[in-house]
């Protein structure tokens, strides 16, 4: 067993077995310094994953609003023709 638990990034020392509570210390990877820097990354990672999906979601919805658009103006030159047919 491990008695020091170290950063998985720098290699300082995070806590010891001995001396802190065993449970709290197998949850922790990463020192402080460490884990505000990794926590800025992952956030950019989260926002740009949203922002990214957000954008493809936008393209999507103006690409069927177009399709909408394309069928809507058909099936008026049909009716128009039917109407025509008509009279």
């Amino acid at each position: 067993m491990l008695e020091l638990k170290r950063c998985k990034i720098c290699g300082k020392e995070i806590g010891n077995v001995y001396d802190t509570d065993y449970f709290a210390l197998i949850s922790k990877q990463y020192c402080s310094e460490c884990k505000k820097l990794t926590d800025r990354q992952n956030s950019r990672i989260r926002s740009k994953r949203y922002r990214d999906k957000k954008r493809r979601e936008l393209e999507q919805a103006k690409k069927t609003a177009e399709n909408l658009q394309d069928e809507v103006t058909e099936l008026r030159m049909q009716i128009q023709m039917l109407r025509n047919m008509v009279n």
